[in-house]
């Protein structure tokens, strides 16, 4: 049998090779060839790559260490091979993609190989072209950034790939409108909703655009408010206090994204029942239409997702987003003290009761520390940040405007409808789940149900069903060998490379959280078969890790204050528990245990103020990606 491995594959070919040897002539060409591949091999050897083989001007090279070190190996080639001629400085095409991959002696074979190929192909000059699950990977090692291009078609490839470019900010030529030569039109039209729609292969997604749409809550209506449009109130105007907004440069990542932008700080009370207290300030960055024709309503981005520099809503609309309250764009409310609570939890097994509480000590820590510094956590919920776009609106004069949120953000999309219904001229709904339901309320159908349709997807391709024939077993196999014994891991902290290294007990809920990471990607589908029946510890737990985002600088009491005001209380501990018995491998440990450490961060339950049916005739486009473990049909 063919022996195989996991790593990662670069291919890279110097752009106008022919026509550079027509100006040059043969001897001085070859000439250049030779300090063109020195500084290739250079950069390679660096970088701790392998070189498989070279094809004229072009070089194939695995990694077998670190999906990183392929992506600073490739913006180290930019950056070499572009001094080494002054008159006509060599341009680079590069594509890289990590997979499973077949070795025989020297040479490497598989879809990894096909990707990476066709991947650099599909460059644009001086650009790199990667396959997502780099980036996946990477995490945030290196400082290492990605743009967003979309998933291209590509040559020889089953279904199109989603696809990320290189950012490198040491190189002035790569600039965010590069675009791959053979995919312009795909790539304008990247984004969020529409990579869920471009692998419809492995996604079923529902659309439906309806003139009155009902959304139903869980709970007795009779008991909640709910909404019908027929008394339409328009933006509110502030009571006691006056917003303030105060035109800004716009950050580096926002211009990065569209340099067309503009920015400002939208500066509200932390408190509006106490206007002159503690004021807050929001980043706001707003994009102009891209085409030409009527200009339609501008679109407000609850949570940020729509790039603003290739989002269809930029079409015929000013694209706004705005900072949400303790997260980036906003006075970040970090917990360090939580963080390190976390880390070290890592190191027992997730249903650990004694490192719960520890945790929950931490967190209030951090609260109290907080609260010293003059911060109300008990400000920052969706309650208050819908106020906070309506406020917005209001200093901006923006009477009505459309309006996009994801998962969990949807319900504030719902308050600024139930607050100022007349001012909501359409909702964009991407994976939303009705009103009093959270990924909280039913954690354990979620991802039994996303991981059940991807297992009927894989028994009806026959390739994959040959390939995995018991894929359900597999995992239930797995997730039994990790809770009767857990694997300790030791795993590099993704945010931190000078901290010690992180070790993971990885046991079965563990595992669990690394199969919903995993579906909540799109370019992962594909690996997650073989990750099941390989049962790639390392895997699991570098996912675990990455996914959970535990640095330092990371808005983790802003987390708390949402998740303790909101979330929480939409559980179903009964349910849950009656779950776990008859579906235990799809038992999670992310998520689980925040009602115990909500009991370090006393905030009001806002609940009532956010849950109800609401009735609208509002035109509203609701989507959910068939896989997904987070939401709600």
């Amino acid at each position: 049998m063919v022996a195989t491995e996991t790593v990662t594959v670069l291919f890279v070919d110097l752009v106008g090779s022919t026509e550079r040897r027509a100006r040059l002539g043969d001897d001085a060409f070859d000439a250049f060839t030779a300090r063109f591949m020195d500084a290739l091999s250079k950069a390679v050897a660096e970088s701790r790559g392998r070189e498989v083989k070279r094809v004229g001007d072009s070089l194939m090279v695995v990694f077998r260490e670190s999906v990183a070190d392929a992506v600073v190996c490739a913006s180290a080639m930019h950056r070499a091979v572009h001094v080494i001629d002054d008159d006509e400085p060599p341009r680079l095409r590069i594509g890289i993609s990590t997979g499973e991959v077949a070795h025989d002696g020297e040479d490497f074979f598989g879809m990894p190989v096909v990707e990476a190929a066709r991947l650099e192909a599909a460059a644009a000059p001086g650009q790199t072209l990667a396959n997502a699950i780099v980036r996946v990977l990477v995490g945030t090692r290196h400082a290492l950034r990605f743009r967003d291009v979309g998933a291209l078609t590509l040559k020889g490839l089953p279904e199109p790939l989603a696809t990320v470019a290189v950012v490198d900010d040491d190189r002035s030529d790569d600039h965010p409108s590069a675009q791959p030569v053979a995919t312009l039109e795909q790539s304008r039209r990247r984004s969020k909703a529409r990579v869920l729609l471009s692998v419809a292969a492995l996604v079923v997604v529902s659309a439906v655009i309806v003139s009155i749409v009902a959304l139903r809550s869980s709970r007795d209506s009779d008991a909640h408010r709910s909404l019908r449009t027929a008394t339409a109130v328009g933006v509110p105007a502030p009571k006691g206090y006056t917003p303030q907004y105060q035109t800004v440069p716009c950050p580096p990542d926002v211009r990065a994204a569209a340099a067309d932008a503009t920015c400002g700080n939208l500066v509200v009370p932390e408190d509006r029942s106490k206007p002159s207290g503690r004021q807050v300030s929001l980043l706001v960055s707003r994009a102009p239409p891209r085409l030409p024709g009527p200009v339609v309503a501008s679109t407000i981005d609850l949570c940020g997702c729509e790039n603003l520099g290739n989002s269809l809503a930029r079409d015929h609309s000013e694209l706004i987003h705005l900072g949400q309250r303790g997260y980036e764009g906003s006075p970040l409310l970090t917990c360090p003290e939580f963080v390190a609570a976390r880390l070290a939890g890592f190191s027992q097994r997730s249903d650990d009761d004694t490192t719960s509480a520890r945790i929950a000590a931490e967190l209030g820590r951090c609260h109290d520390r907080l609260v010293r510094e003059g911060i109300d956590p008990a400000q920052y919920n969706f309650e208050t940040a819908a106020r906070d776009v309506l406020d917005l609106m209001w200093v901006l004069d923006i009477k009505q405007a459309n309006f996009v949120a994801f998962q969990h953000i949807g319900v504030e999309a719902f308050d600024i409808l139930r607050m100022a219904p007349a001012a909501v001229r359409s909702l964009t709904l991407d994976n939303p789940a009705p009103p009093d339901e959270t990924r909280f309320t039913d954690p354990i159908g979620d991802l039994a149900g996303a991981f059940r349709r991807l297992n009927a997807l894989c028994e009806a391709d026959r390739s994959c069903a040959t390939s995995y024939p018991e894929l359900e077993r597999a995992l239930r196999d797995g997730y039994e060998r990790l809770q009767a014994k857990p694997v300790v891991v030791s795993e590099p902290n993704p945010f931190d490379e000078r901290a010690p290294k992180i070790q993971v007990l990885l046991d079965g809920p563990r595992s669990a959280d690394a199969l919903a990471h995993a579906l909540g990607d799109a370019s992962t589908y594909r690996a997650i078969p073989s990750a099941i029946t390989n049962s790639d510890d390392e895997l699991l737990a570098s996912i675990v890790v990455q996914e959970d985002r535990l640095s330092d600088d990371a808005p983790w009491g802003a987390q708390a204050s949402y998740f303790c005001a909101y979330e929480v209380h939409t559980e179903d501990p009964a349910g849950q528990q009656l779950e776990a018995e008859t579906l235990p491998e799809f038992v999670r440990a992310h998520d689980t245990h925040w009602a115990t450490w909500c009991k370090g961060w006393p905030v009001p339950d806002v609940t009532p103020s956010l849950t109800g049916d609401i009735v609208t005739d509002t035109p509203v486009l609701a989507f959910r990606g068939d896989l997904t473990p987070d939401g709600n049909p």
